[in-house]
């Protein structure tokens, strides 16, 4: 792989990262309601969770769910129910007390949580492994190690992702002032459960066709 293959490869990458989307809307509320450090355990989370991906795509689960409506079927099932469960889930939230900006978040459990959340958001997303296939066989170079460059792609990728969730975590922090008002609180957590539904209707919607 040539410089200019991988810068653009990143080029291409970035455009998909930074484009909204669930994992982007998570990192923005951990950023401004957990802080910076349960943002940057998710980004950890979604980079593991983007690595299970990017390998499965490499041995053939992703040729196995382009091929298969049935296989693909089931992962979009799996991933848009934890959407919309990630939206019940700030729901149920939205008459607790405002949250505290200023509160340590340092719980083990707590943070297991949120990086496992990463994690489960990257891998339960069919259309990312459908990425994988369709975006490395157009960077790879046949006459060179297909493994190093599998490796350098997913580790790119990865540290995108990252520098991408903790970007956006980071602009939520500004406004942390905002979360300690109930009334903003309560209407954050109601948007933001709407949001994770909707995706995870919107998921359920994409037809094979639409792969």
């Amino acid at each position: 792989m040539t410089i200019q293959t991988w810068l653009a490869f990143c080029a291409v990458a970035a455009v998909n990262i930074f484009s909204p989307g669930p994992a982007i809307l998570l990192a923005i509320t951990n950023g401004a309601t957990k802080g910076m450090l349960a943002a940057l355990v998710q980004a950890l989370g979604n980079a593991l969770g983007l690595f299970v991906v990017s390998l499965a795509s490499i041995i053939g689960v992703g040729a196995l769910l382009a091929a298969s409506a049935t296989a693909f079927m089931v992962v979009k099932f799996i991933g848009a129910a934890y959407l919309i469960y990630l939206g019940f889930k700030q729901f149920r939230a939205r008459n607790q007390p405002a949250f505290n900006p200023d509160a340590t978040y340092n719980s083990a459990k707590s943070y297991g949580r949120t990086f496992s959340e990463g994690f489960m958001i990257a891998v339960t997303n069919p259309k990312a492994i459908l990425f994988f296939i369709a975006l490395f066989p157009l960077f790879l170079d046949q006459e060179r190690s297909i493994a190093g460059q599998f490796i350098i792609m997913t580790i790119s990728f990865q540290i995108i992702s990252i520098i991408s969730l903790t970007s956006y975590a980071l602009l939520s922090r500004t406004a942390k002032s905002l979360f300690a008002r109930p009334r903003f609180t309560k209407m954050f957590r109601t948007l933001t459960g709407g949001v994770f539904v909707s995706m995870g209707i919107g998921l359920l919607k994409v037809s094979a066709a639409q792969r």
